[in-house]
């Protein structure tokens, strides 16, 4: 850091000390990032002052907001305003308008918020804008507004409900939408509120999309949205960015447009839903898609036969009963790629895993919760259970036996994180095996007391042992 040179006075005009720690303050914080000087609110009841007098203070520019969601809001008393008008360095990235404050008892006007942007010359600064719809109010006219006064907005967010066939009484677009264009908008998110991944969108709602977004030429990337709609996916697939998708009859008929742009997709839904036709399309039309997240909720259907290879994160729930021919192993062995693994359901027969050992290579974390009653029996299904765990590095579990414990050790040598909750075994700390790379241990629950011997004892057995964490209260016994 550059040498700082103390402004000095002569004696006879000494500065109270409150003016002096003023100057130490805007010296330091002057070399702070714009977001640090922010910060800085947080703890120094007289920053606000400060940050007003010195002009050299936040010439970095940070994203600060403003948020019209509430009709009882003073704009005139907003806490940014002295700030803004002190220090010209200041801008407002961020903006929000939500139109339930235009409704309802005590609405407030669209005009007081327009005077007031533009009182502050806050349009010109803005990149970021959020509006949120509300059906018994004009929007589109709203929205209008607002748009045209951001004349360089970069990012739009739009949340809105499925919107119903009534509301088109109070949204209506005039011949302005015809002819204006908002050409610096180059990335929109969409919110449609109560809209599942399954449901069709409502034609007042595809209209109102299509239309807004008609206006919008520099397009480079829609995200966020819920729901379906064949003209929309049709005309903006090649800006898509989906994320999400539930396995059903509408997923089958996106998967099949061509030029979606699928870099990372989560799916949801059971092996019912699951067609060959869907997988062939996954892995033929989108061969981009990197990073694949699958819910997968078999619940005694048959087991997966698909080419699951580019899933990179399963969420398997599951029941194995001793009625079921399937085991831990047949379902997992589909599956490569993975990098994590979240596994819940119940083991009620006793060779849960299988005795064929399977490669995860990529697999790095992995959340095992069975019911309270699923008890691990087979010495060869854990020890191959353990084996497919081999390069896992973080591991939270439900209860572990003695036997659990000591195929962790032995075949988990990558292992730095274990998260459990304990047994009533009194011999899980006085016999805790060696795990020479753990370096966190968390008991969650299940553990009343621990002696400082089994501490040491842990110590001991895990040389790297950063952290030791207790979620419920614990007593030290000597």
């Amino acid at each position: 850091m550059e040498e700082i040179e103390m402004k000095k006075c002569p004696d006879e005009e000494l500065s109270p000390i409150s003016v002096l720690l003023d100057e130490v303050l805007e010296e330091i914080f002057v070399h702070l990032p714009g977001r640090e000087q922010l910060n800085c609110r947080l703890v120094c009841h007289h920053w606000d002052n400060l940050l007003c007098d010195c002009s050299r203070l936040l010439q970095n520019t940070v994203q600060l907001s403003i948020d019209i969601s509430s009709s009882e809001i003073n704009l005139a008393e907003h806490e940014l305003i002295p700030i803004i008008k002190a220090n010209s360095a200041l801008k407002v990235k961020r903006f929000t308008v939500d139109c339930d404050v235009f409704v309802g008892e005590n609405p407030m006007s669209v005009e007081t918020v327009i005077d007031f942007i533009r009182e502050y010359n806050i349009g010109p600064m803005v990149e970021f804008f959020s509006f949120s719809v509300n059906e018994e109010c004009n929007a589109a006219e709203i929205l209008y507004k607002f748009l045209s006064i951001f004349t360089k907005l970069k990012k739009f967010k739009l949340n809105t409900c499925n919107i119903e066939p009534k509301a088109e009484y109070y949204i209506k677009f005039d011949e302005k939408w015809q002819t204006v264009t908002f050409p610096t908008i180059a990335r929109v998110g969409i919110e449609t509120w109560g809209v599942d991944d399954y449901q069709l969108w409502s034609p007042t709602l595809t209209t109102f999309l299509l239309t807004v977004l008609g206006r919008m030429p520099n397009i480079k990337c829609i995200y966020g949205f819920q729901g379906y709609n064949e003209e929309f996916y049709q005309r903006y697939a090649h800006l898509l960015e989906i994320d999400r998708l539930n396995i059903h009859d509408i997923s089958n008929k996106i998967v099949f447009i061509k030029s979606l742009n699928l870099r990372k997709l989560h799916l949801h839904g059971d092996s019912d839903y699951v067609a060959d036709e869907f997988w062939y399309r996954l892995n033929r039309y989108h061969p981009e898609l990197k990073t694949l997240s699958l819910t997968y909720s078999t619940k005694g259907a048959p087991v997966p036969v698909h080419d699951y290879s580019k899933v990179t994160d399963l969420d398997l729930c599951h029941s194995f009963g001793e009625a079921s021919e399937e085991n831990l192993s047949g379902i997992l062995i589909h599956f490569p790629s993975i990098k994590n693994l979240y596994l819940s359901g119940s083991i009620t027969k006793e060779c849960f895993f299988g005795h064929t050992r399977i490669e995860l290579p990529k697999l790095r974390e992995a959340k095992i919760f069975l019911e309270e009653d699923c008890k691990l029996t087979c010495d060869e299904c854990i020890e191959c259970y353990t084996k497919c765990l081999c390069n896992v590095e973080e591991l939270n579990i439900d209860a572990v036996s003695m036997s659990l414990l000591k195929c962790i050790s032995k075949n988990m040598k990558k292992l730095k994180k274990l998260s459990f909750s304990t047994t009533p075994d009194p011999k899980i700390f006085s016999e805790w095996p060696e795990m020479p790379s753990l370096e966190h241990l968390i008991f969650r629950y299940g553990l009343d007391s621990i002696s400082i011997k089994d501490i040491q004892n842990l110590n001991r057995m895990c040389p790297k042992l950063d952290s030791l964490d207790f979620e419920d209260s614990v007593s030290i016994r000597k």
